[in-house]
């Protein structure tokens, strides 16, 4: 029987994905766990596999569309089975075993001789898809020059180069339209307030020239803030409805430049990790997050973020709650000030400028105070 494939829900909060590749094309062969096509979410780009065999007999959504999850997307039978019916009405089809069941299906009208194809694949190499991405390019605007008239990279080289002089603007979509939506959301809906304050880190800076493996500013911070966030468990909080949800594990997500846009690894129950083995994920997750290739439960789940500008010689910003965590701590660059001690006298220390925001719908003040007082006095006086 004829199957159709839906758009599968990644993770609990994916609402829409955008279909950016098709690995195999309308008539090919499909193997059970054949990389069938690739999904932007909100957060990273996935390899989708399928879970029938069979031919591909047609593709429903057209790479470049963004639709809602259980969205059918194609349609995999047998290479003589009439599936007319399939395309004509969403009623007594079969769907892959293991995703959303019940989705209706869209009216799609068989095509007619004469009629424009609806939603046909574009016909594009590798190479030319990948740089239409980086370059924000839609192909169905491009003519082929290649065999059948596939897309080649040079064509789409030559279409970057003649439009150059004109276009002066990108379109907001993708990864990025998702970023802008979510983070508008956030600060409409969560009164922001910012508590700042400077941190001594001589003894992080001396630990980090000690310690036998590799080790950033970062990491020590999310150690710091795993171990804050276990004493103030207030601060690891989400606002559901009308009641206030406390998490049971402390999971610090760390905010990645990753080239298209802005991706929130998580390290898992970091409070119950050392620095180490903070160290060792962080590494392995920005990896991942710049080569696009992180899977969805590791960048779910999150409770508190991280995010670090100091590298790049920011000194101090405020950034907006990542949802739906309650808090965040932006990070400013190490410098050396000079700084009055408690007895009065005149030292040059390296200190850093860190900023807390707190959704002040459910964290108070003074909660947050005592709890970026906590963070410093453990960055302070570390010790392993």
């Amino acid at each position: 029987m004829a199957t159709l494939v839906l758009l599968p829900k990644l993770g609990v909060t994916m609402e829409e994905g955008k279909i950016v590749n098709w690995c195999k094309q309308e008539g090919e062969e499909v193997n059970e766990g054949d990389i069938l096509f690739e999904i932007e979410t909100d957060k990273v780009t996935m390899e989708v596999e399928a879970r029938e065999a069979g031919i591909l007999r047609k593709i429903l959504i057209a790479e470049g569309e963004t639709v809602p999850v259980t969205t059918p997307v194609a349609i995999i039978g047998s290479a003589d089975e009439d599936i007319s019916e399939l395309l004509g009405s969403g009623d007594h089809v079969q769907t892959n075993a293991g995703q959303a069941r019940g989705a209706a299906m869209p009216g799609i009208e068989e095509e007619r001789p004469g009629a424009a194809p609806k939603d046909k694949p574009i016909l594009a190499t590798p190479r030319a898809k990948k740089l239409a991405r980086e370059k924000g390019v839609d192909l169905s605007k491009i003519e082929g020059s290649g065999e059948n008239g596939r897309i080649i990279e040079e064509d789409v080289i030559k279409y970057l180069e003649s439009t150059s002089a004109q276009k002066d603007s990108i379109p907001l979509e993708g990864i990025r339209k998702i970023i802008a939506e979510r983070l508008s959301r956030s600060a409409q809906e969560r009164p922001h307030v910012y508590f700042t304050r400077e941190i001594d880190m001589a003894t992080c800076l001396k630990l980090k020239d000690e310690l036998n493996y590799k080790v950033t500013l970062t990491d020590f911070f999310v150690y710091a803030v795993s171990r804050a966030l276990r004493e103030y468990p207030a601060i690891n909080v989400t606002l559901v409805g009308d009641e206030i949800l406390r998490h049971a594990e402390v999971n610090v997500g760390i905010a990645v430049d990753a080239g298209r846009g802005l991706i929130v690894p998580v390290i898992k129950n970091a409070d119950k990790k050392s620095l180490q083995e903070i160290a060792a994920e962080r590494t392995s997750l920005v990896q991942l997050a710049r080569e696009g290739k992180l899977a969805a439960d590791q960048v779910e789940g999150g409770t508190f973020t991280v995010s670090n500008l100091g590298m790049y010689g920011v000194d101090e910003f405020t950034a907006i709650i990542n949802p739906p965590e309650s808090a965040i701590l932006a990070v400013g660059a190490t410098r050396k000030r000079l700084v009055v001690s408690g007895e009065g006298d005149i030292r040059i220390r390296p200190v850093a400028k860190v900023t807390l925001a707190v959704d002040h719908r459910v964290i108070d003040g003074a909660l947050a105070a005592r709890f970026l007082q906590a963070v410093t006095g453990l960055l302070e006086s570390i010790s392993l």
